[in-house]
């Protein structure tokens, strides 16, 4: 069991080492929130690394090393607060009182040096005297606290932090507006799996911690569950690129920004497609953001995508997706729209779904189409859909510019005015 418990734990010590470096050196969008993702994964990649170096005898060899790895584990769960708070309120550094969740591990550092000033042979004699009777070592009792101190306050310290990333989460769907719910399905569930996921790394750590001396066979069971968790988080990272090369910003209904510029840019109107209406904007800042997007291209490359390859056709199609093709991170590309054609992404979309269809009504492969066949050609998900949207963009009903087109026969108008 201990050999499925090393391979488990390797397995998850590669895997966010990988995953925490295409974060930390890949990612080009240096903002907190990758950092603390990137964060995240190297504390649990050190966690993984702990029960390696355990299992594989290495401590046994190199004793001055025991117990050095303990103090990370306080960090996790207040990283993952720090990420999921960076993330739906858009943080930029942190925050002037956010030294306090690196108090826990530092105290735990200090219990640590009656270890450290050990004797190398005291330190090898404590080693194996820990090995084989764990029910008396494994608290890590050096004679400075209870001996349920330590596993009490990590147990506490995760279920607060988890708790208030919970809370966040919980503020955000709570708060936000339908259609920023929908923008941001992907990224609430992200959140979502990766908050449930500590909770059941939070749990394996308590029971080993709490339980250790009483059933060696299920905690080893325990330790498989924790090390198949880590791997977890990392395959729901892997599976979503947009996460790992460029941070998905949500822009929350009650949020100060608006249309996803930044917040010098709070108060700006745009009433009119690419015409900024505020007279108290920095011309400076102005400047400098409308570099930010010339330096992305960002015209050229949406405008030359959807024409060469019309990825609007595709009922699924989303900024996450446009992200993706454009190489533009999400949030550039949701305010350069909203910015240069004074609508959001979805309208943007319709937009072109609507010029497509208009652009067929020719096509010999239309002919014998129903309306709602045509819509979803268009990349409309319903005909209701599409009706909806071709009248609030041009004014009139698809059925009375069929008329206009060309003549219909009594049958497709009647199908088209419904």
């Amino acid at each position: 069991m201990q050999e499925i418990v090393l391979a488990v734990m390797f397995i998850s010590f590669l895997l966010t080492t990988l995953a925490g470096s295409l974060l930390f050196w890949v990612n080009k969008e240096s903002k907190i929130s990758t950092r603390n993702l990137a964060f995240i994964m190297f504390l649990l990649a050190i966690m993984s690394l702990n029960y390696v170096l355990r299992y594989s005898g290495f401590y046994v060899e190199f004793p001055g090393f025991h117990k050095s790895l303990l103090p990370f584990n306080f960090l996790v769960t207040p990283f993952l607060w720090l990420y999921v708070r960076s993330v739906l309120q858009r943080d930029t550094k942190f925050r002037k009182n956010d030294w306090f969740v690196f108090i826990p591990a530092m105290l735990a550092a200090i219990t640590l040096i009656p270890y450290c000033l050990m004797e190398l042979t005291e330190k090898q004699r404590y080693l194996i005297n820990y090995y084989r009777h764990p029910a008396v070592f494994v608290y890590r009792d050096e004679g400075r606290f209870p001996i349920y101190a330590y596993a009490f306050v990590e147990c506490a310290w995760n279920v607060l932090f988890i708790f208030f990333s919970y809370r966040l989460i919980r503020r955000f769907l709570k708060t936000s507006s339908v259609n920023s719910l929908a923008d941001n399905s992907k990224l609430i569930a992200w959140l979502k799996i990766l908050n449930c996921l500590m909770v059941v790394i939070a749990i394996s750590s308590s029971i080993n911690t709490f339980l250790a001396p009483r059933d060696e066979m299920n905690l080893l069971i325990v330790k498989v569950i924790l090390g198949a968790s880590i791997i977890g988080i990392c395959i729901q990272l892997f599976i979503r690129p947009q996460i790992l090369y460029g941070i998905v910003y949500p822009f929350s209904g009650n949020d100060n920004y608006k249309t996803g510029l930044p917040k010098s840019y709070a108060n700006i109107e745009t009433h009119q497609p690419g015409i900024l209406h505020n007279d108290h904007v920095c011309a400076e800042s102005t400047k400098l953001f409308l570099i930010q997007f010339d330096n992305y291209g960002c015209k050229k490359k949406i405008e030359s995508l959807f024409i060469e390859k019309k990825p609007f056709v595709r009922v699924d199609y989303s900024l996450e997706q446009l992200a993706l093709d454009t190489r533009i991170p999400r949030h550039t590309l949701s305010a350069f729209i909203n910015y240069e054609y004074g609508i959001n992404f979805r309208e943007f979309l319709n937009r072109y779904r609507v010029d497509y269809f208009k652009e067929n009504l020719d096509n010999p492969r239309w002919r014998n189409l129903t309306l709602e066949a045509m819509a979803s050609d268009c990349g409309f998900g319903s005909r209701s859909s599409f009706i909806k949207n071709f009248k609030l963009i041009t004014g009139q009903t698809p059925g009375e510019h069929l008329k206009e087109h060309k003549p219909l026969r009594s049958s497709e108008l009647a199908m088209a005015s419904l």
